[in-house]
C-alpha cells in the first residue's frame, strides 16, 4: 500500500471531525448528517486552507 496522507481526529463545536493532509492538500472530513439511504456517503471531504493560503498573522513584536 502507498501512503497518500494523514488524518487527525478533533473535537469541534458540533462534534468530532477529521483534519489532515491528503495528496499534499489540506482536508476536513465530516460525518454526513444528511444521509437518508445507503446510496448517500457516510462522510464528506472538504478542501481546507493550506498554511500558505492563510492571511499573515499580525507581528506582535513591532513596537508601535
Amino acid at each position: 500500500m502507498e501512503k497518500i496522507g494523514v488524518l487527525w481526529i478533533k473535537d469541534g463545536k458540533q462534534g468530532k471531525f477529521m483534519s489532515g493532509i491528503i495528496g499534499g492538500k489540506s482536508v476536513l472530513i465530516f460525518k454526513n448528517t444528511r444521509k437518508k439511504d445507503a446510496k448517500h456517503p457516510d462522510y464528506e471531504v472538504f478542501k481546507g486552507q493550506n498554511r500558505d493560503e492563510l492571511p499573515p498573522k499580525p507581528d506582535d513584536d513591532i513596537p508601535f
